[in-house]
């Protein structure tokens, strides 16, 4: 059983890595062609962004799916998924649950992208934001902090696999508070000095950092 989880988890972390690739490609598009950067990304930037969303929903599915039995059916659409395949197996899922509903948020996002387009109510084509970006970093740091808790799980509580686990999870909970501030800062902008946007920008990098482990962060992700 370790040897199945950990092929899984290595194909899982290539797979990551060549999604925290794609960021690269994104933000040089964006500060290169759109005069905003990162608020209003260019289209192609915003469907690399979206594109990026489906290939690590996918990612997730693939992992989890590859550390239950091999006839047990799964797909994966929310947290209620994830927590009746370990219960089926047996496995104790109480330290994902901080995990699950982002998972679940990345879910219907990639569902809204693959079945709807990403379009509006109204069905206008949106563009891809900033508040965008942070949902993404959200994402990413609850996957990473989920594999190497669900690694614990189904294999053994190895102090490395629950350590990198916790660290995750209070990397998740920074880049969940920033989003928060992140939105108040994009719904006034004028109230803040250039000081602020410099400060704003440089964080929204350490967390970039933080969700890509070993991936060189961009310069500025230019805070509007």
């Amino acid at each position: 059983m370790y040897e199945r989880a950990e092929r899984a988890h290595k194909r899982f972390v290539t797979n990551l890595t060549r999604i925290q690739s794609l960021f690269d490609v994104a933000f040089t598009r964006s500060s290169s062609f759109d005069p905003a950067g990162a608020v209003a990304m260019e289209s192609v930037s915003g469907d690399l962004m979206r594109a990026i969303v489906v290939f690590l929903h996918a990612s997730t599915e693939d992992y989890i799916r590859s550390n239950l039995r091999p006839n047990y059916k799964f797909t994966f659409s929310g947290e209620a998924d994830v927590e009746k395949a370990c219960f089926r197996h047996s496995f104790d899922s109480s330290s994902l649950a901080s995990f699950l509903p982002h998972l679940t948020s990345l879910a219907k996002r990639r569902n809204h992208i693959v079945h709807h387009a990403d379009l509006s109510d109204s069905g206008a084509v949106t563009e891809w934001t900033i508040v965008d970006t942070c949902d993404v970093f959200i994402w990413l740091t609850a996957i990473w902090g989920f594999s190497w808790l669900l690694m614990s799980i189904v294999t053994r509580p190895h102090p490395n696999f629950v350590e990198r686990g916790s660290a995750f999870r209070s990397a998740m909970h920074k880049a969940v508070d920033f989003k928060k501030e992140m939105e108040k800062f994009v719904s006034s902008p004028s109230t803040y000095t250039p000081a602020r946007k410099v400060e704003m920008d440089q964080r929204l990098v350490e967390i970039f950092a933080t969700a890509h482990p070993k991936q060189k962060a961009p310069t500025s992700f230019r805070v509007p």
